[in-house]
């Protein structure tokens, strides 16, 4: 959630399909699979009727793709330049990795880096402020703050657990592999 409810928006991979608030209730779009460039890594409500995601494909090009929250149809499909995957979008700032660490674009397009290397990343929604990052090989997590007027990366404690290895939810992890 952006910003009003009606930007509460969600995507489930295994089935194709964005949930979105309506204003009223919960409703779904199904999206033809064969449109999409590739893993879908952000999700976001522009308007009401027009859903943008971010995808990547096997290359790690990313691309923007606006999709019809209406019949589920691809809109258009965007190949972002110079950005490699896998990216995240939040409230407009667009994040990635790149040689010299976390790229941050922000809405006005101004570009900055910050000092940051780990494999295997991947961004979550905290907040409409913060981004989780994890990285499952390290076992580390970092938080990030975006907003207009702030931008700091925090490194996160590893959690304390009585299992051997880690938390629950990284022993899950580690035994689904």
């Amino acid at each position: 959630i952006d910003n009003a409810l009606t930007t509460a928006i969600a995507w489930l991979p295994s089935r194709h399909l964005l949930i979105y608030w309506n204003g009223s209730s919960f409703a779904e779009t199904q999206v033809n699979g064969a449109d999409m460039p590739g893993e879908v890594t952000s999700v976001e409500a522009v308007t009401a009727s027009l859903a943008r995601l971010l995808a990547n494909d096997a290359s790690g090009h990313v691309f923007q793709v606006d999709i019809s929250l209406q019949i589920g149809n691809v809109i258009s499909q965007v190949l972002l330049p110079g950005i490699k995957g896998p990216a995240f979008q939040q409230y407009g700032f667009l994040v990635s990795q790149g040689a010299e660490g976390l790229e941050i674009q922000s809405p006005n397009g101004l570009a900055r880096t910050l000092p940051f290397s780990a494999p295997e990343v991947r961004y979550e929604r905290m907040s409409s402020e913060w981004v989780h990052i994890a990285s499952p090989a390290t076992h580390q997590d970092w938080a990030l703050h975006l907003t207009d007027k702030a931008l700091q990366l925090s490194i996160l404690p590893v959690p304390k657990t009585s299992l051997p290895g880690g938390s629950q939810l990284r022993h899950a992890q580690e035994v689904a592999r």
